[in-house]
């Protein structure tokens, strides 16, 4: 096995330098083979390699003979396929890697090897490795690929061919041996990478005699050779580290290749995943203006709330179900699945005989959007660096915001000629956003089961068994009912039943018990505690050691928080716009879009803070809590004077700092929890809905409460009924009053719209204070470059082998409190590499890149 210290060339012995790339699909453990070569290493998960990562590591053939190899490990996704040539350009030699498990993967690496052979080196040593061999010893049956098949297919082509195992490491130091004792040692001539005119480098016999003196860069080290003391080594090794720099490749072609290859990459995804994004934002909005007209069709306005509540209800609780469906079948199933959910739920709303099958569509829509929009971020954090995810986050979340702002003013618009075409818009738009979506196919990160691609010897249906064996039905049917009770409750609560009932009470209380449970049950899933040992395969809904994170909680708050100040304006707003002002329901739609030019500058303020300067989420995160706090305070001001203007000004400042936390409460967890994104993107992404549901809940019964207390006597409503300011027959009754009692009815709405968010702003001033006690996460500038030294990986410092292996290397985290850390001068010594949260916690799911043998 390669050690870590490999011996240094004996005096008079040889030493020669070539470099070597590794090709392949996606997953079949490229990564995983090179660390079990440099380090004797094997992770149980691996993060996808982005671009590529340079590692180097040096062979002793004989006592005489040292190879070194710089090796470059390039990313399986077809995205990347673009940048390969720059990386296997001028290569001695290459390693093809193909998954034995998986049929198709061969097919890809024999396209692999037809490339080389026609744009590569003609002299160029290739390698076909078959991995992921332990698997098979264990499970026969699991075979995809036969060895005669394989073995036959490399000598007709002429190429080395071995069967390994990263994890058990058989056969990996022989394949890497086999490649070095074909190359043409012999042929070896002057150091020259940048040109690779030859096919080996020969640095000359070592020796301690006299160099010639017409040659100064044999001559120092030479000199320096037969000097001792720690001083004089250090400087040995600084000019050895000089010398070989410069003669190394630079990767600035390879730079801009990836640069280029990012900015294709986040177009792709604009246009193919957007409009199913878009549509996820708009469907929450799109019936806000269309409420009355919706339930007097029905003649149920006094069930009006349920056309929101069967929506929320179903769009907060599966959130983490449709992430764990993601991990466990892959990002494009779950985002097919959710798109069909939300469009058939969309044409259930637009065909709707009665009230019943509305509610079904409803919840139906819910359920897709819960996945679209989860899934989607996580398929913005999937094998891209923290740099980039913070820009495409961005972007998305943006648009996303416009989607939310331009619902009402399409709903007010359809309503003119009927408030079915809103939910035809919808299932039309979801049926292209299936299509887009369908030729994203390949660059999304696959489950740990394929269902169109299922094992060899393994049906479809055996395909699903086995993905449907990791979920967390327990933790799923906790959560599920955990959340809907508590939900149900909310939207009861002081509309259908008085807080005070029984139904209300026991609802809350059920609720509350089942998600204790859940925590517990979760906690029972760790490994090696009760459930874990009865049920080996399941992965947790959300592991207990992400539930007890701190930056979890305080996270979810603030994005609660958000979600409040999110469904605030946009319901609450057109309220007052609708009641106070009389604004028809087009026009009032309109004036919410002066939310979105706030939200775009806090979305680009976010990019700033998290890209250029200073490169860390929490300044982003509690700069954006406070000017989102301060705007819907000021906001609050704005409705009490029933200046339109000085409202619409509040909007933008409300919307500004929501703007500014979006991405970087995403980018936060994206650091923490790299490993386990899709548990702590769903707590994230299901805080959201649930704050703002709940916010809606509370801001509703205190509107109601303020204004049945003042008329519920007056003309409208007639006596003991309270006001429904969705009810359509009632603001038109207001119009119709004597001026001073319809006056002071409009000035009554305006303040029950003021308590209403006074309501709210104790939370928001939680999500204030929870802002402070976060940690911190730093972006780095660039990826770190491995040091290409003569001692290959031993002169590396840990941090430097670790930014060579690591794709988002750089990255750091501080888990404990950021400004206490900041005022006590302990930052540096508390902040740890970003993405090491696997050799604290060991998450049990099943490896993507190296899953079993990778």
């Amino acid at each position: 096995m390669a050690s870590r210290g490999p011996p240094r060339p004996t005096p008079g012995g040889r030493f020669a330098q070539f470099k070597l790339v590794l090709l392949g699909e996606s997953a079949v453990g490229k990564s995983s083979l090179v660390l079990r070569f440099v380090k004797d290493q094997f992770d149980d998960y691996r993060e996808s390699t982005i671009g590529a990562a340079f590692l180097t590591q040096t062979i002793a053939l004989d006592e005489t003979t040292t190879v070194k190899f710089e090796i470059w490990d390039t990313a399986g996704q077809e995205r990347y396929k673009s940048l390969a040539p720059m990386y296997y350009r001028n290569a001695n030699c290459a390693v093809v890697v193909y998954d034995i498990t998986q049929a198709a993967s061969l097919d890809k690496a024999k396209s692999w090897v037809k490339e080389l052979q026609r744009q590569a080196n003609e002299n160029i040593i290739i390698a076909l490795a078959g991995n992921k061999v332990d698997i098979v010893t264990d499970n026969p049956d699991k075979r995809a690929i036969q060895t005669a098949d394989a073995e036959a297919y490399a000598k007709e082509a002429g190429l080395l061919f071995f069967e390994t195992s990263a994890k058990t490491a058989a056969n990996v130091k022989e394949l890497f041996t086999a490649i070095a004792k074909k190359l043409p040692l012999d042929q070896a001539g002057p150091r020259n990478l940048r040109a690779n005119t030859r096919p080996g480098v020969d640095l000359r016999p070592e020796s301690t005699g006299q160099q010639g003196a017409g040659n100064c860069s044999f001559f120092w080290p030479s000199l320096l050779a037969q000097s001792s003391g720690p001083v004089f080594g250090r400087l040995r090794r600084g000019i050895r580290t000089a010398i070989e720099a410069a003669q190394t490749p630079q990767p600035c072609e390879e730079c801009a290749a990836e640069k280029i290859a990012a900015r294709k990459y986040r177009w792709k995804l604009l246009l193919l995943l957007l409009p199913g994004f878009f549509l996820s934002g708009m469907d929450v909005t799109i019936v806000a203006t269309a409420l009355p007209f919706i339930a007097s069709h029905f003649d149920k306005f006094n069930q009006l709330n349920w056309i929101v509540t069967a929506f929320t209800l179903t769009s907060t609780a599966f959130i983490p179900v449709l992430g764990q469906l993601s991990d466990s079948f892959g990002r494009h199933s779950a985002l097919q699945l959710s798109m069909w959910s939300l469009t058939i739920g969309s044409a259930l709303c637009a065909a709707a005989p009665v009230w019943p099958v509305l509610l079904l569509g409803r919840a139906l829509q819910g359920i897709g959007s819960a996945g679209i929009q989860n899934v989607a971020m996580l398929v913005l954090a999937d094998s891209v660096s923290l740099k980039e995810q913070a820009k495409n986050t961005s972007i998305f979340q943006v648009l996303n915001g416009i989607g939310y702002s331009v619902g009402p003013v399409i709903g007010g618009y359809i309503v003119d000629a009927s408030w079915r075409y809103a939910f035809v818009l919808c299932a039309g738009l979801g049926a292209v956003s299936s299509v887009s979506i369908f030729f994203l196919r390949n660059d999304l990160r696959p489950g740990s089961v394929s269902l169109s691609h299922p094992k060899h010897g393994e049906t479809r249906l055996q395909a699903l068994g086995a993905g449907l064996v990791t979920l967390d039905f327990g933790g799923i049917f906790l959560f599920l009912f955990g959340v809907g009770l508590i939900i149900l409750a909310t939207a009861w609560g002081g509309s259908t039943f008085p807080w005070t009932s029984t139904a209300v009470l026991v609802s809350l209380t059920l609720g509350a018990i089942l998600l204790i449970a859940f925590g517990v049950y979760e906690w029972l899933l760790e490994p090696g505690q009760l459930i874990a040992r009865a049920f080996p395969r399941t992965t947790p809904l959300i592991p207990f050691h992400v539930l007890k994170h701190k930056d979890v909680g305080l996270i979810s708050t603030i994005a609660a928080a958000t979600g409040a100040s999110l469904y605030s304006v946009f319901y609450f707003i057109g309220i007052f716009f609708t009641v106070s002002e009389a604004y028809p329901a087009s026009k009032a739609g309109v004036q919410l879009l002066y939310y979105v030019p706030g939200l775009g500058l806090g979305a680009y303020t976010a990019i700033f803070l998290c890209n250029i300067m200073p490169r860390q989420t929490f300044w982003a995160v509690s700069t954006g809590t406070v000017i989102e706090t301060a705007g819907i305070a000021a906001l609050t001001y704005a409705v009490h004077t029933r200046d339109s203007a000085l409202v619409n000004g509040m909007m933008a400042l409300a919307g500004a700092g929501t703007g500014l936390r979006l991405m970087p409460c995403s980018l936060h967890l994206s650091g923490m929890f790299r490993e386990r994104l899709a548990p702590a993107y769903s707590l994230l992404r299901f805080s959201m809905p649930f704050g703002g549901t709940l916010a809606l809940t509370i801001m509703g019964s205190v509107f109601q409460n303020k204004m049945s207390a003042d008329f519920g006597s007056s003309a409208v409503g007639g006596s003991g009924t309270s006001l429904n300011y969705h009810n359509q027959a009632a603001l038109d009754a207001i119009s119709q009053l004597p001026p001073a009692e319809r006056d002071r009815i409009r000035r009554q709405a305006a303040m029950g719209t003021v308590w209403a968010f006074i309501s709210i702003l104790p939370f928001l001033t939680l999500a204030l204070v929870a802002s402070m006690f976060l940690g911190n996460v730093w972006i780095s500038k660039k990826q770190k470059a491995a040091a290409a030294t003569e001692e290959g990986i031993e002169a590396k410092t840990d941090k430097e082998e670790q930014a060579s292996v690591i794709p988002v290397a750089g990255a750091e985290v501080l888990e404990s409190v950021y400004l206490a850390a900041l005022f006590t001068g302990t930052t540096r010594a508390k902040k740890r590499p970003a993405l090491r949260e696997h050799e604290r916690a060991a998450p049990r799911e099943t490896n993507v890149e190296a899953a079993g043998g990778g």
